[in-house]
């Protein structure tokens, strides 16, 4: 029951703690074997030939839409039902952001909502977008095919935002496989159920992406010889060939994260075994669960549920009352005030019914069978009265 309180929790072990001291005594803290190692059992785990690890996923988006070009030019998409950071790397490069609404059952963008807002643009002769970023919320996946043949029909490009979604699946593919997309960003932050502390990682399949990805990790510098524009003249030589930041990930951080990835199948497994718990437990028409596109297998990085919309906030203080760590994710973004005084956005009614009804209930490893029983039996009583 000790940790019942927190609606998500790291899982660290021995062998972790030794993982990252060994690190730490080791000849480099950054950018040295443990970064390379981390890399390559990402792209093991996700099926994907190319990983860049950064110092987390914001930082992974930025750098993923700075290396598809996204400037003061562009126009990016995504949803506004996630945080505000997967708006705001955008933002920060000068670009305009629009929002797309979600599907009123997964809660998140599908190839419908998405098809449907680019029809209106195209009705009302606005702007289509350069860049979409899809985000899998709660761990959830589509099929991504149908998003890549509107990428092609329509000339943008895709970008996953997987910050909940490392270990899942659809129809056969792992999401960070960019089997349908651009780039796919990770984040390993201290609630997610794989961490490096704070933290992420890009996959891609594009080879001249992911040196573009590399480069742009370390101020846009390079020292490969291959890639060099002006003559070599010495050993030493490097370039700064793009305006890039500081957005390297140190090698005890990596150490953790290979440390956790060895154990990662585990992790997932016991989401599963919960979160079927939660499904059996709370069979009632007055609570909705998340649909999972068929084909699709959640990394269950949260757990949100719909009540009736005048009953959240009662609900939310009675759990809290009880010392059950309950959250909301999220409000949408264009609700917050920068958003509000920067510009109007597109009509999300979904998302914005969704946000009036959300409560997410504890997820994480350290929950026993009785602890999820436990937060059942309050949201029954809660609701039969």
């Amino acid at each position: 029951m000790a940790y019942l309180n927190s609606y998500s929790r790291q899982n660290i072990d021995e062998d972790d703690l030794r993982a990252v001291v060994d690190a730490l005594r080791s000849e480099y803290l950054t950018q040295g074997q443990s970064v390379e190692k981390f890399e390559k059992a990402v792209c093991d785990s996700c099926k994907s030939p190319f990983a860049v690890a950064v110092s987390s996923a914001t930082a992974g988006l930025h750098r993923a839409l700075m290396a598809l070009g996204v400037d003061s030019s562009s126009l990016v998409w995504t949803s506004a039902n996630t945080i505000a950071s997967t708006a705001n790397v955008a933002r920060l490069l000068g670009a305009r952001v629009d929002f797309i609404d979600i599907d009123s059952s997964t809660w998140m963008i599908s190839p419908d909502t998405l098809e449907n807002r680019l029809i209106e643009a195209i009705n009302q002769s606005q702007t289509l977008p350069d860049v979409v970023i899809l985000v899998h919320f709660a761990g959830v996946s589509y099929e991504l095919s149908g998003f890549a043949d509107l990428a092609e029909r329509y000339n943008f490009k895709l970008v996953e935002d997987a910050a909940h979604a490392f270990g899942a699946t659809y129809t056969n593919h792992m999401v960070g496989e960019t089997a349908h997309s651009d780039a796919c960003v990770f984040s390993f932050h201290a609630i997610k159920p794989l961490t490096t502390g704070e933290g992420g990682a890009i996959t891609t399949k594009d080879p001249e992406l992911f040196a573009k990805l590399k480069a742009l990790r370390t101020h846009g510098i390079t020292r490969e010889k291959a890639l060099l524009k002006n003559q070599i003249s010495g050993d030493w030589y490097y370039e700064q060939q793009a305006l890039g930041l500081n957005y390297r990930i140190t090698d005890f951080q990596c150490a953790l994260g290979v440390s956790q990835i060895s154990r990662y199948p585990s992790f997932l497994k016991r989401r599963q075994e919960l979160v079927a718990i939660y499904e059996s437990e709370l069979s009632t028409d007055r609570l909705i669960r998340q649909l999972i596109p068929q084909g699709s297998v959640s990394a269950h990085h949260i757990y949100p549920v719909l009540v009736p919309s005048e009953l959240r906030s009662h609900l939310f203080a009675c759990l809290k009352q009880k010392g059950i760590g309950v959250n909301v994710h999220y409000i949408p973004v264009y609700q917050h005030p920068y958003y509000q005084e920067s510009g109007s956005y597109a009509s999300c009614p979904n998302t914005e019914n969704y946000y009036s009804r959300t409560i997410s209930l504890p997820l994480h490893t350290h929950l026993s069978d009785d602890d999820v029983l436990r937060i059942c039996l309050e949201i029954r009583k809660f609701l039969e009265t």
